[in-house]
């Protein structure tokens, strides 16, 4: 009898939290694995109102034949080659200075926080006064007698964009990184300073390997945040920016705009599966330094 009960105890609890958990379950079902299933079956379609099985013959035009849709991919990825390292870099340079104690650090500690809490409009108002052509920067240049630059048409718009991106994502980072450092026992620090150990050895000997989880966790946060750098650049320049800012969200954007809904499912789901590959790896990689650790 007193199992019974007990079995009954643990049936009441897992079928109560199963109810707490249901809203959870049925709004992302509703929400993300039908759209996506959707989706799916839409990129092996052509048209709108009567669909058309066309097999992949829509995977084959985008990666062998549309050239806006190979340069979308390349710039998306040549920004995520470039932002994602350095922001990961800067980040972990940026805590490990500001977990020093230095009082005098505590004025960036908030500082850095502030792009988090800023609306995406008013970011995007701030670095168009920079920006445009006749934004501060042109107008410093023209004091020199230096002909304006567009910025946002200019070969140097996927660096401003990477600029934007680390500032946007900087604060984020460097509160993971600081509470990786926080979760370190200063006594490993501590060890190796008293046999000899210079504090750049302690560094990349001591406290790098212990922040594996959180560098990690970092790298991932950072992938998905550079799929959401479209928002500040569609804000800048529009559906149709320079050609070196060009990217896979554009190209399914004005696909939605065009009603063909086939391409951009057809685009959703490679830029789907690269993320699948790229997180697999990057797990993967975790779970091989975790075990050589």
């Amino acid at each position: 009898m007193a199992a019974k009960r007990i079995i009954k105890r643990k049936t009441r609890k897992t079928i109560t939290a199963l109810l707490f958990v249901l809203p959870c379950l049925l709004g992302a079902f509703v929400l993300y694995v039908i759209p996506m299933l959707i989706s799916f079956v839409y990129s092996f379609t052509q048209g709108v109102g009567q669909l058309t099985f066309v097999g992949f013959d829509n995977y084959i035009q985008l990666l062998s034949q549309n050239g806006a849709f190979l340069l979308s991919l390349k710039n998306t990825a040549l920004f995520s080659i470039m932002g994602i390292p350095l922001l990961i870099i800067i980040s972990l340079f940026l805590a490990t200075l500001l977990n020093t104690g230095v009082s005098k650090m505590t004025f960036f500690r908030s500082a850095m926080l502030y792009p988090m809490i800023i609306p995406g409009a008013s970011v995007v108002m701030v670095w168009q006064l920079f920006l445009n052509d006749d934004g501060i920067i042109n107008g410093f240049l023209n004091k020199f007698g230096i002909e304006p630059i567009s910025f946002l048409n200019s070969s140097y718009s996927i660096y401003i964009i990477v600029i934007i991106f680390i500032w946007k994502n900087l604060g984020y980072n460097v509160i993971l990184f600081m509470t990786g450092l926080n979760a370190i026992p200063p006594e490993y620090r501590e060890a190796a300073q008293l046999d000899g150990a210079s504090k750049i050895r302690t560094f990349f000997q001591i406290t790098l390997p212990l922040l594996k989880p959180t560098t990690f966790f970092v790298l991932l946060m950072s992938i998905i945040n550079s799929l959401k750098i479209f928002r500040e650049i569609y804000q800048m320049s529009g559906g149709y920016p320079n050609d070196n800012i060009y990217f896979v969200q554009h190209f399914m954007n004005n696909n939605f705009e065009n009603l063909n809904y086939s391409r951009l499912c057809t685009a959703a789901v490679i830029l789907s599966l690269i993320f699948s590959v790229i997180m697999f790896f990057v797990f993967r990689l975790e779970k091989k330094s975790t075990e050589l650790g």
